[in-house]
């Protein structure tokens, strides 16, 4: 009898009950009992458990949508490449794959960084209108703040893996101060 007249109650004002609900949820007293509760053993047991449940869940959940929906999934795929953090990704899976460089120090506050520094191409001096590329100033170091640079496609497939001084020097591109410090900063450690 009780919990039907407080059901009924509940139903009648939907509207007293979620003022209520809400002035609960941004009390203090709240606030405090989650801090306090978050800290406990149990919570972060379960936590962890709840995480790992639904890590797999989600994972298995993205491998069916990507089957069913290749294109959406590959368009939102390359959309995250075209970002700072995606484009930094990118390049610590390169240096991982080329050079067995499992925890690179290349961060996307460092592709920022390098995107404000280099607002054309640092070899040949043309305008990075959608053929850019970042490049390894020294190509047997793995991608960091001291050895990346922006260029233009053309003169990353062409450079390659070519000592960068030596390769400016036979396409006649002349070496700009700024190119020749990196340059010694990439090479200092050998």
């Amino acid at each position: 009898m009780n919990n039907d007249y407080h059901r009924k109650w509940r139903s009648d004002n939907k509207d007293k009950v979620k003022s209520a609900n809400d002035k609960f949820s941004k009390s203090e007293k709240r606030k405090e009992y989650l801090k306090e509760y978050r800290e406990t053993d149990k919570f972060k047991e379960y936590k962890k458990d709840y995480d790992e449940k639904h890590r797999e869940k989600a994972k298995a959940y993205d491998k069916k949508y990507r089957e069913a929906n290749p294109e959406k999934a590959n368009e939102r795929r390359m959309k995250y490449y075209y970002t700072v953090k995606g484009t930094a990704t990118m390049l610590r899976k390169h240096d991982a794959r080329r050079l067995g460089i499992k925890n690179s120090e290349l961060t996307y506050q460092i592709i920022e960084m390098i995107n404000e520094r280099d607002k054309v191409c640092v070899y040949c001096g043309c305008e990075l209108n959608g053929n850019m590329d970042h490049d390894h100033i020294n190509p047997f170091k793995p991608f960091s703040e001291k050895n990346i640079v922006r260029c233009c496609s053309k003169c990353n497939k062409d450079k390659s893996r070519s000592d960068m001084v030596q390769w400016m020097n036979f396409k006649g591109y002349k070496i700009s101060d700024k190119l020749k410090e990196l340059y010694k900063k990439a090479y200092e450690d050998n």
